[in-house]
């Protein structure tokens, strides 16, 4: 998720958290809201939660909430003190609770996650479905974004199936068209590296990487700098679905069959 830091910001005002104005650095102005001012993008209407300021002849859009317009998450560093931008609108703190954990910072995310009980992932290819060799569980956000236990999680199988280096076994399942599995030579497409911090304890460094080997997603589990990771709210580690495979530049949609009980990832 690749990330900007904005030292300033021109023209968009952001609502940060109070502990924040107490800092030096910021200046008493006297603005005016402007209620009912219609913003358009790309000739669709926006909707705002928050009127937008006008000051010194110059309009200032809530900063939040334009970046989410644009599919921006937004973060408030407060050991850093900075306005922090992703690409990935899951990384959006939202001042909720549930932790990202990036770069040994704990960071708000914006829903809590649930558990998808009695529901199968699935892989949707050329039409046909194909269940997973073994089961996971996945969690939802109330964005319905997807995230799978670090530990337990079908994201490697998803990016070997999307880069071709998978096989297809029978199954008697009438729910399925086969059994999907990385092919015997093992998983690709990921580096894989453990590492102690003493003779009793050790974590692991991954990367996620595209065929090119030119995108990444990196992932390191090491105590109070874990990277590219999200925490529940029972400290369970989970990996997020969608920022691995958009990271990847990988092309996907996610269906929910209610009949069947599966949760489809559609690589079509």
């Amino acid at each position: 998720m690749k990330k900007i830091v904005l030292g300033i910001i021109i023209g968009i005002l952001l609502t940060i958290s109070t502990s924040v104005m107490a800092e030096d650095g910021l200046e008493k102005v006297e603005a005016y809201l402007r209620k009912g001012l219609p913003i358009f993008l790309d000739g669709k209407v926006l909707q705002f939660k928050d009127s937008a300021l006008v000051l010194n002849g110059t309009t200032y859009l809530p900063f939040r909430e334009m970046a989410n317009q644009l599919g921006k998450g937004v973060v408030w560093n407060e050991k850093l003190q900075q306005i922090e931008l992703y690409t990935d609108l899951s990384m959006d703190d939202g001042n909720q609770s549930s932790n990202l954990i990036q770069n040994g910072e704990s960071r708000s995310q914006v829903n809590e996650f649930n558990v998808q009980a009695g529901f199968t992932p699935a892989i949707k290819i050329n039409g046909s479905v194909y269940m997973f060799e073994r089961g996971y569980d996945l969690f939802k956000d109330r964005k319905n974004e997807y995230y799978s236990d670090w530990s337990n999680s079908p994201v490697y199988t998803i990016v070997n199936v999307a880069y071709n280096n998978y096989k297809i076994n029978a199954t008697n399942n009438p729910y399925a068209s086969g059994i999907i599995t990385i092919k015997d030579d093992g998983i690709k497409f990921a580096e894989s590296q453990v590492k102690y911090i003493s003779a009793g304890q050790s974590y692991i460094d991954f990367k996620f990487h595209n065929k090119e080997i030119n995108r990444f997603y990196e992932v390191s589990t090491k105590p109070d700098e874990e990277i590219g990771l999200f925490k529940s709210s029972n400290s369970k580690f989970l990996l997020p679905v969608n920022g691995v495979l958009t990271k990847l530049n990988i092309k996907y949609k996610v269906e929910v069959n209610e009949s069947s009980k599966m949760i489809i990832f559609d690589l079509d």
